[in-house]
C-alpha cells in the first residue's frame, strides 16, 4: 500500500472558498495541524485548480447537494473527538 500524501499549495481562489466553508462549519481551526482531508472532496477540489472562484463554488455546492461529505482524519484521538462533537452540534 502506498502511504504517500500529496501536498499542493492551492490557488488563492480555492483557499478563499475552502477557508470560508471550513469557518462556516466551524472546523477551520482543527485543520491547521494534525488533521487532513481525504476522499472525494479533495478530488473535486483538485479538478478546480485552474478554474475561478465562482466555478469552484458551484462545484462545491453541487458536491454537497448530491450528498457529498468531507472526510477528516487525524492521528490525534482528542482532535477527532473534538471535530466529531463540533460537527454533530
Amino acid at each position: 500500500m502506498n502511504n504517500h500524501i500529496n501536498s499542493v499549495k492551492l490557488p488563492s481562489h480555492i483557499q478563499y472558498v475552502l477557508s470560508n466553508l471550513f469557518k462556516t462549519i466551524d472546523i477551520y481551526d482543527y485543520l491547521k495541524e494534525d488533521a487532513w482531508i481525504a476522499g472525494g472532496f479533495p478530488r473535486i477540489i483538485s479538478k478546480e485548480l485552474n478554474s475561478n472562484a465562482s466555478q469552484t463554488l458551484e462545484k462545491v455546492y453541487k458536491y454537497f447537494y448530491n450528498t457529498g461529505d468531507i472526510d477528516v482524519f487525524s492521528s490525534n484521538e482528542d482532535k477527532v473527538r473534538d471535530i466529531t462533537s463540533t460537527i454533530s452540534n
